[in-house]
């Protein structure tokens, strides 16, 4: 479920990216799941962005980092190419970002090895 952001908080997403949304964005990050929003099909209009701003701040279970690539949204279409590398430091950057400016986002692990074990823990 996404998060339904502010207009405060839209403020520091745009501050923190260094970045203007569009009206349509905008609207997605300020609507519930059940509003419909027409979305552009062009490329490069933001579509992966807003899939990483919903992703860092929706609530819901630690992604490790190792595993970020999983979570792509074009997931398989374009090679793990696009998956681990260019979705990867994406989302990091963007997750990153919105948590040094003090908005809510999910937790993200690292797994360290000890021995045998392996232990998550928060970047």
């Amino acid at each position: 479920m996404s998060t339904v952001l502010t207009d405060e908080q839209i403020v520091k997403v745009e501050k923190a990216l260094d970045i203007k949304l569009y009206e349509w964005q905008r609207m997605l990050l300020q609507s519930s799941s059940s509003v419909s929003v027409e979305i552009p099909k062009d490329r490069g209009i933001g579509r992966t962005l807003m899939y990483c701003i919903n992703l860092a701040m929706t609530i819901g279970k630690p992604i490790n980092k190792q595993d970020i690539w999983e979570y792509s949204d074009w997931h398989g279409r374009y090679g793990r190419h696009y998956d681990e590398l260019f979705f990867k430091d994406m989302f990091l950057d963007i997750w990153s970002k919105l948590r040094d400016v003090g908005l809510p986002v999910r937790h993200i692990t690292t797994r360290n090895y000890d021995g045998n074990r392996v232990i998550n823990k928060d970047i």
